[in-house]
């Protein structure tokens, strides 16, 4: 919660100086407000945990557990559009398509921020509707299209993950691409003015935040797994496992909020 609230209140201290707000600013904003908002869910959830007992207090639980589906979600596609969004930026494709949607992305960001948070609800509602939808919790109750509860549950779960993935993987192969030609026409060149440090540390950036992407969308397919194996407090811990990684690094990495955490250290 410190790494996101300290990224939510440089960008607002920039903001309110009088600053101008990059796009990427805006971005990584939207994931510090989801994400600290998740981790505060998380923590009264299993605050309630140990207030209440071994078993936590059902409505209140699947409306919490409802908000940070969401939220978590909503995490999830801000990162993809963050990759989509440094993909069409660093990308020198010079083609229609790359520079049509780099201006679309642009002009409509805060719309599609709002988009993001919007079909995360509207998954999150599918999938409790799913889970939690009032009738008998017996697995071998069968859905009006034929397929059993946890079939459907698992369907809708590889759905969202697969979709995320490609999106993240498609917009980080991209940047992979181009920043390897545009290295390799540097290198033919032997243009000695250009650093290629700053090229292998994006691409060290991509990677790992892919990596990190992919391995979140692999342990929440297996939720229900972690839940029953390792029990709720456990299970949170996970939960919170990628965006807490995925912020340490986006603050490593970013040069404006490492500057920003220099400043506050002298």
């Amino acid at each position: 919660m410190i790494v996101q609230s300290f990224i939510i209140a440089l960008n607002l201290i920039d903001h309110l100086k009088g600053k101008l707000m990059t796009a990427t600013d805006k971005i990584i904003t939207s994931l510090g407000i989801s994400r600290l908002a998740f981790h505060l869910i998380c923590l009264f959830i299993i605050v309630q945990l140990f207030v209440s007992g071994t078993e936590p207090v059902m409505y209140s639980y699947i409306t919490l557990s409802f908000i940070a589906w969401l939220l978590s979600g909503s995490s999830i596609w801000l990162s993809a559009l963050l990759s989509v969004f440094l993909c069409l930026k660093i990308s020198n494709f010079n083609n229609v398509f790359f520079l049509r949607l780099r201006g679309l992305i642009s002009q409509n960001l805060t719309r599609i921020i709002v988009l993001s948070i919007l079909c995360s609800g509207g998954y999150s509602s599918l999938y409790f509707m799913v889970v939690y939808d009032g009738q008998p919790n017996n697995s071998t109750e069968a859905q009006p299209n034929g397929l059993r509860r946890p079939e459907v549950k698992q369907f809708l779960l590889l759905l969202w993950n697969i979709i995320c993935f490609l999106v993240y993987f498609l917009s980080s192969l991209l940047i992979i691409i181009s920043l390897c030609l545009h290295m390799s026409r540097i290198k033919t060149e032997k243009n000695a003015t250009c650093k290629m440090g700053t090229y292998i540390k994006t691409l060290t950036f991509i990677v790992v935040t892919f990596l990190t992407c992919a391995a979140f969308s692999i342990l929440s397919q297996f939720d229900d797994y972690l839940f029953t194996t390792f029990g709720i407090l456990v299970f949170h811990i996970i939960w919170n496992l990628f965006p807490i990684l995925h912020s340490i690094y986006l603050l490593c990495a970013n040069a404006k909020l490492r500057n920003g955490l220099f400043r506050l250290q002298c």
